[in-house]
């Protein structure tokens, strides 16, 4: 039974050293490390409470009317208590980057909001493929010259407009 033990010591490893350059003596070109100067992650912000939804909305535009819209409909300005968000977005307890504002709303309120649109955009297509759908076969029906001359389209006049829908008295001012 010749199995090897692990080794433990309480010896620590030491840090590497800081460098700390004197701002008042030129920098080595061949010190210097290439990298790029990076703005801060501002798009992949993630709120601290699952149960709360973030977005970035335009706070400049058209004289604030997003900004406003989002409001009513029930976004409030996140924080930092809200979100991990770097000092320089930190803007008089708002967390701001640019033209944009971090706004918050319940997760639940916010999924159902997109949730109905989802069901809206999907409604509106299956209209849209029932029309082209008719307008084909419509247009697969075999026609000669004379059938379109006497097919017309009708839209009636003001008055018969007016008769159609109730209205008395015609035309008015």
């Amino acid at each position: 039974m010749n199995e090897k033990q692990p080794v433990t010591t309480s010896a620590s490893i030491p840090k590497a050293p800081t460098v700390i350059h004197d701002a008042s003596l030129p920098v080595e070109a061949d010190s210097i490390i290439a990298r790029p100067l990076m703005e801060p992650d501002f798009v992949n912000m993630k709120s601290k409470n699952p149960n709360i939804s973030l977005r970035w909305v335009n706070c400049k535009s058209g004289d604030g009317l997003r900004y406003n819209h989002m409001q009513a409909v029930g976004f409030v300005n996140a924080t930092s208590s809200d979100v991990a968000a770097p000092a320089s977005m930190l803007k008089e307890g708002k967390i701001v980057f640019g033209d944009l504002i971090l706004m918050k709303i319940d997760r639940a309120k916010y999924q159902g909001a997109l949730k109905y649109n989802e069901q809206q955009a999907l409604a509106r297509m299956r209209k849209t493929t029932q029309v082209q759908h008719a307008r084909k076969t419509v247009s697969e029906v075999p026609t000669s010259p004379e059938l379109i001359r006497k097919i017309q389209m009708f839209e009636p006049s003001l008055e018969e407009t007016q008769k159609l829908i109730g209205e008395e008295g015609g035309q008015s001012g």
